[in-house]
């Protein structure tokens, strides 16, 4: 169960963070940084194999289900560490600091991914759990509700 609760909310990551490349110009300057055909992924535990991969491409972003050589790699150590990070009980930057995954891959990208999901998470989460989890909550650029709206139905 809470492996599919992490796959729900890594896909709605990937697609509020597809919508808002189209919407917002600070989710389009970090994804336009990563470099073309270059990937993030995101592996909810060390002993599974159950991962979701953002790839960057020419029209802005994709997902795929493979991880491959040379790609970003954010493998949270336990399915429970990365449950509090997807479902937005700690963020990103949070868990980094407390050790709850190993990353493979340059730090500098990272970063930027980083600050692109911390913009995506403003627009999907109420604010009341921002305050918790991000230093600073960056404003919306279209409302909550859009997001969603634009996330299932496609942008």
């Amino acid at each position: 169960m809470k492996q599919l609760i992490c796959k729900v909310f890594a896909h709605f990551l990937y697609r509020g963070m597809k919508v808002l490349y189209k919407r917002d110009e600070r989710v389009r300057r970090e994804v336009d940084a990563f470099k073309e055909g270059g990937a993030f992924a995101l592996k909810f535990s060390m002993d599974r194999n159950t991962a979701v991969v953002i790839e960057k491409t020419a029209g802005g972003l994709k997902k795929r289900k493979v991880i491959k050589e040379g790609d970003i790699v954010i493998e949270f150590k336990t399915l429970d560490l990365a449950l509090k990070t997807m479902t937005g009980q700690k963020g990103l930057s949070q868990a980094y600091a407390q050790h709850d995954f190993v990353l493979k891959g340059s730090i500098n990208e990272v970063m930027g991914f980083t600050r692109a999901v911390e913009v995506v998470m403003a627009h999907l989460l109420p604010k009341s759990m921002l305050k918790n989890i991000l230093r600073e909550v960056p404003a919306r650029k279209i409302s909550m509700f859009k997001t969603y709206i634009l996330a299932i139905f496609g942008a």
